[in-house]
């Protein structure tokens, strides 16, 4: 598997968070209220790796299992009845798109370039319209390509986030015996 998304798993992935974070944002609103509780810089973006505690805590990977832990990432038709397989694929894609540079992707935000990390982006969308109290969804989508670029959309009542992921045989040093890497 690598570092990339397969196009089934990445599209499974997409209807289960275009769910939460539309159909359902009072509810994932609501997680999210209490997770800020429990963790006071939840969601706030770091590049700070000194203290690798702190990090993980504050990485996109780690807002991800937390904020969708119980959605199934599991087509009916995958053949084993539970999120596990795909889950952990979708959080070891975060966690290369959280490590990448800002140097490596083309991040857009709000129609223009900006020189920031992915995750650093994605994470500002999600905090920005989980705090809205207009309860305004967040839209998804994802496309492979031959480069990393994230485009979002963040205003009151406004908000989506547009990634194209590598290919999986365009990522260096991608491998296919990490599946049970976590």
């Amino acid at each position: 598997m690598g570092n990339g998304l397969s196009r089934a798993v990445g599209t499974t992935i997409l209807t289960s968070l275009n769910e939460i974070f539309g159909t359902n944002m009072s509810q994932t609103q609501l997680k999210y209220g209490m997770l800020n509780t429990l963790y006071p810089n939840f969601m706030v973006y770091t590049a700070d790796t000194s203290n690798r505690h702190v990090w993980r805590k504050r990485t996109l990977r780690y807002a991800g299992w937390l904020l969708t832990s119980e959605v199934d990432f599991n087509p009916p038709h995958a053949g084993h009845p539970f999120p596990a397989k795909n889950f952990k694929k979708w959080l070891r894609w975060l966690t290369w798109l959280q490590v990448m540079p800002p140097a490596n992707a083309t991040v857009t935000v709000n129609d223009v370039v900006v020189r920031t990390a992915p995750a650093e982006a994605i994470m500002s969308t999600l905090k920005a319209a989980l705090e809205d109290p207009a309860q305004a969804p967040v839209s998804f989508s994802w496309t492979e390509g031959p480069t990393l670029a994230v485009t979002v959309m963040r205003a009151p009542g406004n908000y989506s986030i547009s990634v194209t992921s590598l290919k999986e045989i365009d990522i260096t040093n991608a491998h296919d015996d990490d599946e049970d890497d976590l």
